[in-house]
């Protein structure tokens, strides 16, 4: 069913399981959408939290922009320092707001709710026209030949697979014995380095300017710690992010038809 979820009306119904994905990833998206971006994130998810069977689970897809204003990595037990004013507050204050629901109605009516705080996915299956900096980065290099950054690149990022994401996802889902967990890669890159590796992949023109513009407030630390769900679950092994930019660039390819 394609609609929109802050507009469906839902059936008299319950379910056994609830995976809450239906958000704004892109910052140029829920920048423009803050209303949309913080009612998908507090009266959409009490929707869904009370169609959940009380034997049932429910997982909800928060975020590491939480952690903005922390310059280090990022553990499940603390939080950032944004104010309500800041220009990404309808994304990261709705967030949190989410997580504060989920954990309420684990703890009033024992659902079986967890949150997972996850950083940068990537891969293949993305739409056409995604305005995410990695994505930016490919389709420059496909349709201009040249990659031409907006800043100096200095901003830190770890990414993961699509597929380590979800496996994670799952697990977490099913057999999680906590109620948040971050889901993140274990690789940190610069945007610089990203652009490089995507250059190179590509055989394009990189351009870095030497100042730095304004973007959007993006923080400039995007890395979470997976060490709680490695002492659960036990060591993951992810696939290395220059393996993975080869496959979404030839996603990117099919997507364009290039």
């Amino acid at each position: 069913i394609k609609k929109d979820i802050t507009k469906l009306k839902f059936k008299n119904r319950s379910y056994d399981y609830v995976i809450h994905l239906s958000g704004y990833g892109q910052p140029l998206k829920f920048l423009d959408k803050p209303l949309e971006t913080f009612e998908l994130n507090t009266s959409v998810l009490k929707n869904l939290l009370e169609k959940t069977n009380k034997n049932g689970s429910f997982l909800y897809l928060s975020t590491s922009e939480v952690y903005s204003g922390i310059n280090q990595q990022n553990y499940e037990n603390k939080i950032g320092n944004t104010n309500t004013n800041h220009i990404r507050a309808c994304y990261i204050q709705s967030k949190l707001a989410g997580e504060t629901l989920v954990n309420i109605f684990k703890k009033k009516f024992k659902l079986n709710t967890k949150s997972v705080r996850l950083c940068l996915a990537y891969g293949p299956g993305n739409k056409k026209k995604d305005k995410r900096v990695l994505y930016q980065f490919i389709e420059k290099a496909l349709f201009k030949s040249k990659i031409d950054m907006l800043d100096s690149g200095l901003n830190k990022r770890s990414y993961i697979y699509v597929l380590d994401a979800v496996e994670m996802l799952i697990n977490i889902l099913f057999k999680g014995k906590d109620d948040i967990y971050n889901v993140g890669g274990k690789e940190i890159i610069t945007v610089k380095d990203l652009a490089k590796t995507i250059s190179k992949l590509t055989n394009t023109k990189l351009f870095i300017p030497k100042q730095k513009k304004n973007n959007m407030g993006a923080p400039n630390r995007s890395t979470v710690s997976i060490k709680k769900y490695e002492n659960e679950f036990g060591k993951k092994t992810l696939l290395p992010i220059k393996k993975g930019l080869k496959f979404t660039i030839d996603w990117q390819k099919e997507l364009y038809e290039v």
